[in-house]
């Protein structure tokens, strides 16, 4: 037989010992499949694409500079994907290492793609002003 049990747990510096706790709870205990998350995905996912946009800027930015030209409005803007994978481990694994990392200072990173179309601008050269 086999039970699922979902549980949160915001102490990150003693999940070890709840880990060590629950499996010492019952001889025929095993535990599986255990994931690390963030209690505001969105939030996160929505600073990735904010940080993600500025970064397109600058980037387009510096490559407009390069061919002589400058940066002008958004044309389109598309959000490829964002996601914010958990951590996850197998605990059996851990627990018999040598350091017994419970996994939960492994930072959860955000990732996002998003597409931007700029249009380029002719530079005014120096007669025109």
């Amino acid at each position: 037989m086999r039970h699922s049990l979902d549980v949160t747990y915001r102490d990150l510096d003693k999940v070890g010992q709840l880990l060590d706790a629950a499996s010492s709870a019952g001889t025929n205990h095993q535990i599986d499949d255990i994931r690390f998350g963030a209690e505001k995905p969105e939030q996160y996912e929505e600073e990735a694409i904010q940080k993600a946009m500025a970064n397109a800027g600058r980037k387009a930015g510096v490559l407009a500079k390069a061919a002589g030209r400058t940066l002008g409005q958004e044309v389109s803007i598309s959000l490829e994907s964002a996601s914010m994978p958990s951590i996850s481990f197998d605990y059996k694994v851990a627990v018999t290492s040598e350091s017994a990392d419970s996994g939960a200072s492994s930072p959860i990173e955000v990732h996002t793609t998003v597409n931007v179309v700029y249009e380029l601008k002719a530079c005014r050269s120096s007669a025109e002003e």
